[in-house]
């Protein structure tokens, strides 16, 4: 569907089998959590970004052990850093309009600055490029500041990608969020860095 996740993997709860995994990937390196009680892992502090070596993932790992509630932490994921603009690709399934797409500037910006576009799913590519164009924050996306230009066609692609993947399943999902999409250099594409996927209940 046009979306590539990061290299990672996922290890059980234990703060050398992170470190060990880290190294496997090269640094720097994200951890996260792995938690069935936890969805949203940064607003629980479950989130350590750009550790450069084995031993700051061990410490990082045993210090969020330690300061989450016992049995919370099921694992850890260990990612590659993704250096671009952080954008968010949500769709859901509204009671009313039917399913939804939802575009907007990523990470935390998308709740402070409430810079997002709307269309009914499954959407075009060409559909995805007229909702980034009303985005406020577009322009970040042709490089700003001495920033490069960003992957718009890849983000493009990945945005019609999703919407017609949750538009297929429909039946399974109510709604399904990336929330960073990094969108890398022009001709370099897109990493899905979280992906929050919800079962119908």
């Amino acid at each position: 569907i046009g979306i590539t996740a990061p290299k990672q993997e996922l290890t059980g709860p234990t703060s050398s089998e992170a470190a060990a995994a880290a190294g496997r990937i090269g640094f720097p390196v994200a951890l996260k959590i792995v938690s069935a009680e936890i969805s949203h892992k940064t607003e629980a502090g479950g989130v350590r970004l750009n550790l450069g070596d084995t031993e700051a993932v061990e410490a990082e790992a045993a210090d969020l052990l330690a300061s989450l509630p016992g049995g919370t932490v099921d694992g850890f994921l260990i990612q590659e850093m993704v250096d671009g603009f952080e954008m968010l690709v949500g769709m859901r399934d509204d009671p009313v309009f039917g399913p939804l797409v939802v575009v907007g500037l990523g990470g935390i910006f998308v709740e402070l600055m409430k810079d997002v576009s709307l269309r009914l799913a499954p959407v075009s590519q060409d559909d995805a490029r007229e909702m980034l164009s009303e985005l406020r924050g577009a322009k970040a996306l042709d490089g700003f500041r001495g920033q490069p230009p960003r992957d718009v066609e890849a983000l493009a692609v990945a945005i019609a990608g999703l919407s017609a993947f949750f538009v297929d399943h429909r039946p399974w999902l109510s709604d399904i969020e990336i929330n960073p999409l990094i969108v890398l250099e022009n001709g370099k594409g897109v990493r899905a860095v979280d992906v929050r996927p919800v079962k119908k209940g």
